[in-house]
């Protein structure tokens, strides 16, 4: 657990719009949904979120029906729920060791 976050994945039911892995990163007043596909998945084992100020943000996965893009910076993970990474409609930051956590998660 980071900092006071609880991270779980889960396997998603078969025919769940070809989604693979529910990713729930969650505090106690707040909790995220995050869909992930075997793509999404894919991506993330190979590639690393990069920096939002130059445009380095991966798009993996769904919340709320919207695109989620993932930035690292300054020792911190953001994801970013919105229909691009300039105009989101929220955000949460993690610490980076959030991304570690996410990655031993899909992994199983």
């Amino acid at each position: 657990m980071s900092a006071g976050i609880e991270i779980d994945v889960g396997d998603v039911s078969p025919g769940n719009d070809g989604f693979r892995k529910l990713l729930k990163i969650a505090r106690d007043t707040w909790e995220l949904n995050v869909w992930l596909t075997d793509s999404d998945i894919a991506t993330l084992r190979i590639k690393r979120p990069g920096r939002w100020g130059e445009r380095q943000a991966l798009r993996l996965g769904t919340s709320a029906g919207a695109p989620v893009f993932w930035s690292m910076e300054d020792a911190a993970l953001t994801c970013m729920i919105g229909n691009d990474e300039e105009t989101w409609d929220i955000a949460i930051t993690l610490p980076d060791t959030a991304l570690a956590e996410i990655l031993s998660g899909i992994q199983a």
